[in-house]
């Protein structure tokens, strides 16, 4: 058996995923359009927030070789990796895209799963805090919906105001190639400074406008949050049409 190891160019960070190398036709020379509904795929468990290594399994409904990659590329084209063994994914955020071929060609629909990797910290209670109810948001929508709204809740959770100054869309830094300044559009900029009392929430209302190449971004708040960087919080957003 033939075992590799990859950069995983989603996040810049390593990510560790173990392989077989078979032999055999590359997907990326067979025509995806064949009777794609005739086809049934998917991913074991689903895409959550994990705080542990999981372990996913690709299943199709009859024998199949089945294609993924990790990067936001088209399972189809010539960087995808054939599926031999379940995949093993640790302290890594993964943009798993997954497809199968049946033995007379037919293919199944791509599918999209996301798994988030929530690195979990104990600190110290801050006088100053606020936090996010999801620490990375992905927007999936039909082909047929021009865009799709998210609410993101931001909620001070320290024991002092948090004083926001200023929240707006920006680039993603771990995925800068991805990044599209018209894909993202916050539909309710602050008109003002905004002060969070302990406990009291604020709604931010983003709206990812559709497109078939994946897309990327962050929403960025700058306030006086003692766990900020630089003053700034920065949460990546995640878009692209459901195939």
């Amino acid at each position: 058996m033939n075992r590799k190891t990859w950069t995983h160019p989603l996040v810049g960070v390593i990510a560790a995923a173990t392989f077989a190398a078979c032999a055999g036709e590359d997907p990326g020379t067979s025509d995806p359009t064949v009777d794609h509904a005739a086809l049934w795929v998917s991913a074991q468990p689903k895409g959550h927030i994990f705080q542990d290594a999981i372990t996913v399994r690709l299943l199709s409904e009859r024998p199949s070789r089945l294609f993924y990659t990790i990067d936001g590329t088209a399972p189809t084209s010539d960087s995808a990796f054939e599926y031999t063994e379940p995949l093993e994914f640790a302290d890594e955020t993964v943009l798993l895209m997954f497809v199968a071929q049946d033995a007379d060609g037919v293919w199944s629909k791509p599918q999209t799963e996301l798994y988030s990797h929530d690195h979990v910290v104990n600190p110290a209670p801050l006088a100053r805090s606020i936090a996010y109810n999801e620490n990375i948001v992905f927007f999936a929508p039909r082909p047929d919906e021009p865009y799709m709204d998210k609410s993101l809740k931001l909620t001070s959770d320290g024991t002092e105001p948090v004083r926001i100054s200023r929240i707006y869309i920006s680039y993603n830094p771990d995925a800068n190639a991805f990044y599209n300044p018209n894909s993202f559009e916050l539909l309710n900029p602050l008109d003002g400074v905004e002060v969070l009392n302990p406990g009291e929430s604020l709604e931010l209302n983003v709206r990812y406008h559709s497109t078939e190449t994946i897309r990327s971004a962050s929403i960025v708040v700058e306030s006086n949050d003692e766990r900020s960087r630089d003053g700034q919080m920065w949460t990546p957003l995640w878009g692209r049409v459901e195939s």
